[in-house]
């Protein structure tokens, strides 16, 4: 019943129970072994300094990418002729994707 609910759970698992030859039921359909706790932790929780780096890259991006945004707004707002009514300012050449 427990290796059945393991196998279907969709979820990923994985077992320690302390010692290399203890053994349970969830062990033989776990996707992950690791011979104690400590070890399986180390195995499933990623390095600090790796996140740190992928969080840097995406602050990178996310920069990038409002740099670019702030420019193209600006030269849609320049392309507005001096004396134009409200409202003035061209559509943009492209409709983003409704988030969904």
């Amino acid at each position: 019943m427990v290796a059945r609910a393991v196998a279907g759970s969709g979820s990923p698992w994985f077992t320690a129970v302390g010692h290399e030859t203890d053994v349970t039921l969830g062990r033989f359909r776990r996707d992950l072994r690791a011979p104690t706790p400590s070890a399986a932790a180390e195995l499933v929780v990623r390095d600090v300094s790796e996140v740190k780096q992928e969080l840097s890259v995406y602050r990178l991006r996310l920069r990038q990418g409002m740099i670019s945004r702030i420019g193209d707004l600006a030269l849609r707002v320049e392309s507005v002729p001096k004396g134009a009514q409200p409202g003035a300012i061209p559509p943009e050449p492209y409709a983003p994707e409704p988030a969904g």
